[in-house]
């Protein structure tokens, strides 16, 4: 029997990655080290988290504590030697202060409004049944790639714990044991014409036969093979003494007038 195996992998899960595309760490250093490269590095984020909407409250929310702290910074160094409404001090409380400020509120206004949105999508989902990707969107008034990754996020934090988003499908798929990620699938020909598919996951391994003695009618179980035929009697004449002696094929029997073996 040949042989063949191939690993089928989905990008429905594996390929989400729900980290920053700058980790913050990495961004506070940029900021402490590399000042002035630090907006286009923002900025950067900024475009690579245009789709996803729980990663873009953090850029937003970002930039509102950086400007606070540079007023902070200029403050120190403004308020002590002017008065509170010089114009350096008016300058610094227009361009760091409101605009630090008017940035948190509005990172923390996105993200009330994502909460929201989590609820409506888990509401269409369970209680309306609607699982189209592009449905979802049309009605949270998102594009579809925004909505396809809040609702991989709901996925990733346990928001949807049933089911994943397919991305070929553009579609919710409920029941997450059915998954099918990094399954393996092994097919086997027969020289006699039977084929035989095999696919292992994780959790089950399931195992598909194209073979007549496997062959099934109306997913009800193979016929078991019919028993042999019982050996049919038969009459012979004894070779002694010509009586006539009825028996069971493959027995040996004894004539009972000559006490000849007939067989």
């Amino acid at each position: 029997m040949a042989s063949f195996e191939f690993n089928v992998f989905s990008s429905d899960e594996e390929s989400y990655d729900d980290e920053p595309a700058i980790g913050l760490g990495k961004m506070i250093g940029i900021l402490i080290f590399l000042f002035p490269l630090f907006p286009l590095f923002l900025l950067y984020r900024f475009i690579k988290h245009r789709n996803q909407s729980h990663n873009l409250i953090k850029d937003v929310f970002l930039s509102g504590s950086v400007v606070l702290v540079l007023f902070a910074l200029s403050g120190i160094f403004v308020y002590t030697e002017e008065p509170f409404f010089s114009k350096p001090s008016l300058f610094i409380l227009f361009v760091f202060l409101l605009p630090g400020l008017a940035l948190i509120w509005q990172a923390k206004r996105m993200e009330n409004n994502l909460y929201e949105r989590y609820v409506k999508y888990r509401d269409y989902i369970y209680d309306d049944g609607i699982l189209s990707i592009p449905k979802l969107a049309e009605l949270a008034g998102k594009r579809v790639k925004v909505a396809k990754n809040d609702l991989k996020h709901m996925v990733y934090i346990g928001l949807i714990d049933d089911g994943f988003v397919d991305d070929r499908s553009n579609r919710i798929v409920l029941d997450g044991k059915q998954r099918s990620f990094g399954n393996n699938l092994q097919i086997e020909f027969s020289l006699d014409g039977g084929i035989q598919f095999e696919m292992t996951s994780t959790t089950s391994t399931t195992t598909f036969c194209d073979h007549p003695s496997h062959s099934t009618a109306s997913g009800k179980k193979a016929q078991e093979p019919e028993p042999a035929p019982k050996p049919k009697p038969k009459t012979i004449q004894c070779h002694g003494c010509g009586a006539s002696i009825t028996f069971i094929e493959g027995e040996t029997k004894q004539c009972e007038y000559c006490d000849s073996m007939v067989s």
